[in-house]
């Protein structure tokens, strides 16, 4: 999925006269067994982040008619997640295998459940 792509799902999943959270700065901190995932988003939003060894795939829940009808369903396993609304986050991901390749999307929702999704990236364990 490139960045036209991205842009376009998260202009996509914004409601109504509502824009969805605007991610950036995202950063990672990789260690042997662990990784940390950190970014901003432009309002409070609950982030989460999933990784997986394969390439993250998405899909998405519309209905029959096009509507958005919830969050978007991304592979890999979901890493910790508090349900807590913050503009800059982290989450830490650990028990990983060392010197492994791991792909990973941050997903985040505002409080109207607008969504908005990073590019999938890699990182590499040491």
């Amino acid at each position: 999925m490139g960045p036209r792509t991205v842009t376009a799902i998260n202009a996509h999943f914004a409601r109504g006269d509502e824009n969805a959270p605007i991610i950036t700065s995202v950063n990672t901190s990789v260690g042997n067994s662990n990784a940390v995932v950190s970014w901003s988003a432009s309002e409070f939003a609950k982030g989460k982040v999933y990784y997986s060894t394969s390439p993250i795939r998405m899909s998405n829940l519309f209905d029959v008619t096009g509507v958005f009808s919830g969050e978007p369903i991304v592979s890999g396993t979901l890493a910790y997640f508090d349900g807590v609304a913050r503009v800059n986050q982290s989450v830490s991901i650990n028990n990983l295998m060392p010197n492994t390749d791991y792909y990973y999307q941050v997903v985040v929702l505002d409080a109207s459940n607008n969504v908005s999704l990073t590019t999938p990236a890699m990182f590499r364990t040491n």
